[in-house]
């Protein structure tokens, strides 16, 4: 049955509800009079929703409640006589709740001998025949066997007076799961190991035999303490019943958490707490049920669990409603963000989970938790192997008269001329785009000869201007060989940094292309150099996604599409997301490749970046090392490539240190980069800002600040104003300036580093920080003490709000804000930052070190202003080490020296 079917059936049901019963017939006359098997399909589900109205073996019978109250002023009464009632040394206070043999009251000990309060489930009146009875007692039996933390205990149970059965049950004070998860925002991670908790307890259950069968968020309370606690197994089947302990049939659960074979009346096992956990991590992670709005009346849900396939837990973080932004704010995320993160393995495990037999499941709850873990691990996950194998086989279940007549088509297709005229057309196609291609090379070509151009130079922009030109004439009739083109020309407009002008080649690209996926990657790229960074993602991830949906996957392209999602989601901050996409990527080629290709080379690369970023060089260290060793000896040796190399190493040794090697390494690197672009090319930039920065680090600010202001002066002419590589040249020249001591100088250019960056990023980002910082100490340097403390502020919760509450970036920051409490005379009692600051830098491990004495220089200048001698002496002895290592003029050596010569000498010993 195809959807649009689907649909209509949906729709004329709905309709058919509506009317009275005797008007129904006539209805499904008028409107399916050419489609007798779609009348068919609405009154078999009109006759199961009358007989879901009366029957007990129907949906309706799964909530009793729901017929109970029909007559509220009935069920009230029931309550009210209720109240006050002992049962045993318990008092009934007041219903707390219903489910589906019976209402609980929240109860306290009344026999004086201690104080506590308890949940008391009581069987509601009518319920009381005896099979019920005897699985009431059932129920009692086996709470007493499940021992565990996250379930809550049996504490009591008897009889009433009138011969009905209790249970007393650990009370249980708190919010809902679903309710808790969205009150905190708490982000997947934590909502998944949240979830991973409740399946711990349902696991413990499942190794006792038991099955819980109406797992539900209702069922699952997080207490004050935030512990999980997993309520009621009243309805709960022993897999392998005790002796004398009848199996009941009757279907008793929670219809929008049921498994289809509950539907289904079949057999129960741990399949359906695995389908029933499916639904509910479906439901932390999108907030959202996986039928959508297409289940509107029960028995809708019902056809809908037993034949529709849930939509994608990423398609239905981005569904188009007016809660979707809501709903990702609980995630603290945006609707294309929380798609982003649930798209593939997410997607996948919880799939797995919602497969509508219970053989395709996990087989145990085990199972479903090793694939969560493995997720959080950046493992790869069980859920991700056989999906197509699955998707193929539901879809020939589904169409399987369809499918039939379609294999009998291709089998004859196949045994036929047909395979062989479409292998010659093709065959000619290609002879025809090659042959195109070749003309509009030669004639290319021919432009570039002193002949053609009477006797003037033409440069490599005139000839990619005039070559786009002639594909656009030349090819006008010959698409294929057109898009091949201008891919190949918009990757050489990229190539010369000109990317404003790639862009449009390559929409043009995609037009005309078959297959449109290497231009849509290299378009990707482009928005990525133009700072269009969610955009590049966006377009990534959809790229990534069609690829998984082909027969024939090309891993080596969907490596490619990881590494350049990993930059991206670098560059943007969402560091954990980056470095899964750099660990699969880089898995992924060294499992197939090894380390000397070319494409795990890339990765390496960028890889080592994100490393140093989460201070890891000396993780980075070695693979960088190893590539340089492996490219410097390779004949013919690609010189633009080894730059790169060269570059990432230089990276992790300015890092690592000696900076005498990473100035090496940094000039060679440029030699190169400028013999093959040009000294204007951004890459050419991009490698002088990086030998800056190795003088900076030198101390050799006059060199650093010559090479800061050219590239801040290309990157002008070559960019648009609000390019972030504006604001990184501009914030290193005017951090250079600082170092210079030339304050006023420096405060335009840290100032447009720091609109570009919050125009860019925002305020929750490293880069916004580092301006910030950089504005505050301009302002120290000036006298405005307390505009300087007020930015420093600012910049120490972006870098929390970026990086995490202990990460190194902020060290600086912490160490300014220090030092400018102690000029305004406002520093803490038990100098709480210094002290942050001295532990984040790990400074007590290498005393000796010029950072580490500066670090307990300020402890010892904070300490000084509250009298402790030790802090006068702790800035005596870090200056002269201070000084030797980062010279008279350096900002540090001028700090120390300001506190030492401010701080009071401690009181001569009396004698």
């Amino acid at each position: 049955m195809s959807a649009s079917d689907w649909r209509r059936i949906r729709e004329l049901f709905e309709q058919s509800l509506d009317l009275p019963a005797a008007e129904r017939a006539a209805f499904l006359e008028g409107s399916c009079a050419d489609r007798p098997d779609l009348r068919a399909e609405v009154e078999a589900m009109l006759a199961a929703d009358a007989q879901a109205q009366h029957d007990n073996t129907s949906l309706g019978a799964a909530a009793p409640e729901l017929l109970q109250a029909l007559n509220d002023n009935e069920r009230q009464q029931e309550t009210d006589a209720l109240i006050g009632l002992r049962l045993g040394p318990w008092r009934l206070l007041r219903e707390i709740g219903r489910g589906g043999m019976g209402a609980v009251y929240l109860a306290e000990r009344d026999d004086g001998e201690y104080t506590q309060q308890a949940a008391i489930k009581l069987v509601r009146p009518g319920w009381d025949v005896d099979e019920l009875l005897q699985r009431f007692r059932g129920e009692r039996q086996i709470l007493a066997t499940l021992n565990h933390p996250n379930i809550a205990r049996l504490l009591d149970g008897g009889v009433s007076s009138d011969g009905k059965p209790y249970l007393v049950l650990e009370y249980v004070e708190g919010s809902e799961i679903g309710h808790y998860c969205n009150s905190q925002k708490l982000g997947l991670e934590a909502r998944l190991r949240l979830f991973l908790t409740v399946c711990d307890a349902v696991s413990h259950a499942h190794r006792r035999l038991v099955v819980h069968r109406d797992l539900k968020p209702s069922n699952i309370m997080i207490d004050g303490t935030g512990q999980v606690k997993l309520l009621d197994f009243g309805i709960a089947k022993l897999i392998e019943p005790e002796a004398g302990i009848a199996v009941s049939a009757t279907r008793m659960f929670t219809p929008e958490y049921a498994a289809p074979e509950q539907v289904r009346g079949e057999a129960v096992t741990t399949g359906v707490d695995v389908y029933a956990l499916g639904l509910l991590l479906y439901d932390l992670l999108t907030g959202r049920r996986p039928y959508g709005a297409t289940a509107s009346t029960p028995a809708a849900y019902e056809q809908a669990i037993l034949t529709q396939e849930p939509q994608r837990p990423s398609r239905a973080a981005i569904e188009s409603d007016d809660e979707a932004g809501s709903r990702a704010a609980a995630r603290s995320l945006d609707p294309a963000h929380l798609s982003a993160q649930l798209r593939g393995d997410l997607d996948a495990i919880v799939l797995k989970a919602l497969r509508k037999e219970p053989e395709q499941r996990y087989d145990a709850v085990a199972a479903f938790v090793e694939d969560v873990q493995n997720y959080l691990e950046r493992k790869p996950v069980s859920a991700r192997r056989g999906n197509l194998r699955y998707r193929v086989m539901r879809f020939l279940q589904r169409h399987a008269l369809a499918t039939g007549l379609v294999l009998v088509a291709v089998v004859s297709l196949i045994s036929g001329l047909g395979i062989a005229l479409w292998q010659a057309e093709q065959a000619r196609a290609e002879a025809r785009k090659s042959k195109a291609a070749l003309e509009f090379m030669t004639g290319l070509f021919t432009l570039a000869d002193p002949a053609e151009s009477q006797g003037e130079q033409i440069t490599a922009r005139e000839l990619l201007t005039k070559g786009t030109q002639r594909i656009r004439i030349q090819m006008r009739d010959e698409p294929a060989a057109r898009s091949d083109l201008l891919l190949a020309m918009g990757d050489a407009y990229r190539g010369l940094g000109l990317f404003k002008q790639a862009l449009p080649l390559l929409d043009e690209a995609r037009q005309y292309a078959d297959d449109a996926s290497a231009a849509t990657l290299s378009h990707a790229r482009v928005m990525h150099d133009l700072g269009r960074y969610q955009e590049a993602i966006d377009e990534l991830l959809e790229l990534r996604a069609s690829q998984l949906r082909l027969l024939a996957i090309d891993q080596d392209f969907i490596d490619e599409i990881d590494l350049r999602l990993a930059v991206a989601y670098q560059t943007l901050n969402q560091l954990d997301i980056s470095e899964s996409f750099y660990v699969r990527a880089l898995n992924s080629q060294r499992r197939r490749h090894g380390m000397a290709s070319r494409q795990t080379q890339e990765i390496v690369l960028r890889y080592v970046a994100l490393l140093i970023l989460r201070d890891r060089a000396d993780d980075a260290r070695p693979l960088t090392a190893a590539v340089v060793a492996a490219v410097r000896v390779q004949e013919p040796r690609d010189d633009e490539f080894f730059a790169r190399v060269l570059s990432a190493h230089a990276m992790v040794v300015s890092n690592t240190g000696p900076f005498g090697e990473a100035e090496s390494l940094r000039l060679e690197e440029l030699a190169l980069i400028d013999a093959i672009y040009g000294p204007d090319h951004p890459l050419s930039q991009s490698t002088r800002n990086d030998l800056a920065s190795v003088y900076f680090n030198q101390f050799r600010y006059e060199e650093a600040g010559v090479l800061f202001e050219q590239v801040l002066r290309a990157r002008t002419r070559q960019f648009s104003p609000e390019h972030p590589s504006i604001a990184l040249a501009a914030n290193n020249l005017g951090n250079t300036l600082l170092a210079l001591q030339r304050p006023l100088d420096a405060r335009p250019y840290v100032v447009q580093a720091l609109n570009i960056r919050l125009a860019a990023f925002g305020e929750r980002h490293q880069t916004t920080g580092m301006s910030l910082r950089a504005l505050a100490n301009v302002e120290f340097d000036l006298g405005d003490l307390a505009k300087s403390e007020a930015l420093l502020l600012r910049a120490i919760a972006s870098f929390e709000a970026a990086l995490g509450p202990n990460n190194n970036t902020m060290i600086g920051s912490l160490n300014d804000l220090v030092r400018t409490r102690l000029a305004l005379g406002t520093s803490e009692p038990d100098c709480t930052i210094a002290r942050r600051a001295l532990i984040l830098s790990d400074a007590e491990k290498e005393p000796t070190r010029a950072e580490a004495q500066y670090q307990f220089a300020l402890l010892g200048a904070c300490q000084a202003t509250r009298g402790d001698p030790s802090g006068f002496q702790a800035l005596r002895t870090a200056l002269p080490i201070i000084q030797a290592a980062f010279g008279q003029h350096d900002r540090r050596t001028r700090v120390v020296t300001a506190l030492l010569a401010n701080a009071r000498p401690p009181a001569a010993a009396q004698p």
